[in-house]
């Protein structure tokens, strides 16, 4: 079972977003997944994709087959493992500035020009995002999408909550 924090019309098509509170990669969990946003894992040596679950669980997600992973449902592979076993969890950030108005890069979309990113605007300042073309997604939450070269001051971090960092370093 996975509660769903948002839905928004991305180019593409719709995009959904959860917090996993059982399963991942399609099983219930984590149905869509972008390369500027959420966890990633390292587990033996290997980056992935990640769904943090409960109980100290992580489910690493993978597009092709892999030693000790099985088939989701929607055609990618996960496999069950303990923060603990983990070389490291973080997630990406990568934030910037379009026009001035602080964002964060969340995804690589193609656009008419090519590939663009996909941003969101979190700060409560709504005229300033509509007077910028961005979408209203929800409740102070604007995106849209950006030539690459449109990400001013741009910063990027890995982030590791607290309880992350140390789930995986009680099992070195």
């Amino acid at each position: 079972m996975a509660e769903r924090l948002a839905a928004y019309e991305a180019q593409g098509g719709i995009r959904y977003w959860f917090r996993s509170v059982a399963g991942a990669c399609g099983a219930g969990g984590l149905v869509a997944s972008a390369p500027l946003a959420g966890p990633i894992a390292v587990f033996q040596g290997k980056n992935y994709a990640a769904d943090v679950l409960l109980d100290g669980e992580v489910a690493l997600c993978a597009s092709e087959p892999a030693d000790g992973f099985e088939a989701t449902t929607l055609g990618r592979y996960r496999r069950l493992v303990q923060m603990a076993d983990l070389d490291e969890l973080f997630e990406m950030v990568v934030r910037g500035t379009v026009q001035g108005l602080p964002v964060r890069a969340v995804d690589v979309v193609p656009t008419k020009q090519g590939r663009g990113l996909w941003v969101s605007y979190t700060d409560q300042v709504a005229f300033l995002a509509e007077a910028l073309g961005l979408t209203k997604i929800d409740a102070g939450l604007y995106e849209t999408a950006v030539a690459p070269d449109a990400l001013a001051d741009q910063e990027t971090l890995q982030e590791t909550p607290a309880s992350w960092a140390a789930a995986v370093r009680s099992g070195r």
